[in-house]
């Protein structure tokens, strides 16, 4: 689609699933419904202004400066209405996230393993299509296909995977797989420059796939 037409036709590549699965949904998903509670708006407030300033931030540290007025107060205010969102859910009858559930270091860790990996995994795949295409000439289908063997890899592993999470436990399934993750990113940071072979990349891909 985005070789052929434009890239702003990925947002429509939803909407025909979308038609096909809401009568489908209607037919066969049943209705449930939890105890009833009132919705967070305070909540939702900060949390919504709180990245909106990190977010804003961020987008215009290059042009405006890291160091410029309107990025240090963008961050700024953020960590004033984060704060404040913390301290508010932490009051709240019906707060929109139980804070103190990170009191329990199994979910701090699942949730901080998460975001790592999150920034790791969908940072390096979004830079290596732009490498891809901006620095060895491939088109974004070139690219997209050309990364397969590391983001097609999780779903023909992840079937296997639910078994064995199911005889082993987690614990050791995630700290193999983030293993596997680093040492791929790593290999990709050692090999990478403007005229390697693609054929190159190939093992790690796969490496990092695995993880």
């Amino acid at each position: 689609m985005t070789t052929g037409w434009s890239w702003h036709y990925i947002f429509w590549l939803n909407v025909p699933i979308g038609i096909v699965l809401v009568p489908l949904a209607w037919w066969r998903l049943h209705e449930s419904k939890g105890a009833p509670t009132r919705l967070d708006v305070p909540g939702a407030l900060l949390a919504s202004g709180g990245l909106f300033g990190v977010v804003l931030g961020l987008v215009r540290g290059n042009a405006h400066g890291w160091t410029s007025a309107s990025v240090l107060a963008s961050f700024a205010i953020s960590a004033v209405l984060l704060t404040g969102f913390v301290f508010y859910e932490l009051r709240s009858r019906a707060p929109m996230l139980n804070v103190r559930l990170f009191a329990n270091r199994g979910f701090t860790m699942v949730n901080v393993m998460a975001m790592l990996f999150s920034f790791g995994m969908f940072g390096a795949v979004f830079f290596l299509s732009q490498f891809l295409q901006a620095v060895q000439g491939y088109s974004p289908l070139g690219a997209g296909l050309r990364v397969l063997p590391w983001t097609g890899m999780p779903m023909l592993l992840a079937p296997v995977v639910g078994l064995l999470a199911q005889r082993w436990g987690g614990k050791p399934l995630v700290i193999t797989g983030l293993t596997l993750q680093a040492i791929g990113l790593a290999w990709l940071g050692a090999i990478m420059t403007p005229t390697t072979p693609y054929t190159d990349m190939v093992p790690a891909f796969i490496v990092a796939g695995l993880g």
